[in-house]
């Protein structure tokens, strides 16, 4: 067996295990509605924080909130990346001041806001007089 093949029965074993996953957590609703409570709890927490930021952004019905930062979103995710948050960038779509930001667990999005509330007081995104 060459490299390759030894290297195709590896990802074959991985698409298994996947497949074989995803399958067993289809079957755990306790799973399944834990995980979608937890999106709709950050989805709410996330449009209080953009609310009380006054950013634009859309609603959703999935896990992501596409966010207007009124500013050139490429310094806020530079800033963000240097911090630990990692956001999709609106740019790579032709939308340069919007990213598209995951909602996460109580505490990733709590992450997520003071990263974002520190760019904001270094002079980032659409107000320069915000504080913390």
């Amino acid at each position: 067996m060459g490299p390759c093949n030894a290297r195709q029965g590896i990802w074959e074993t991985g698409l298994e295990l996947n497949v074989a996953m995803q399958g067993y957590l289809l079957r755990d609703t306790a799973h399944m509605e834990g995980s979608r409570q937890v999106i709709l709890d950050g989805r709410k927490y996330l449009y209080g924080q953009f609310d009380e930021l006054e950013l634009k952004y859309n609603v959703t019905q999935v896990n992501f909130i596409w966010v207007d930062f009124g500013y050139d979103a490429k310094e806020i995710n530079d800033f963000l990346l240097n911090e630990g948050v990692i956001v999709r960038p609106g740019w790579i779509f032709g939308a340069p001041t919007c990213a598209r930001v995951s909602i996460g667990s109580q505490h990733e999005n709590e992450f997520f806001i003071d990263k974002l509330k520190k760019a904001f007081a270094a002079g980032f995104g659409k107000s320069k007089e915000f504080t913390i």
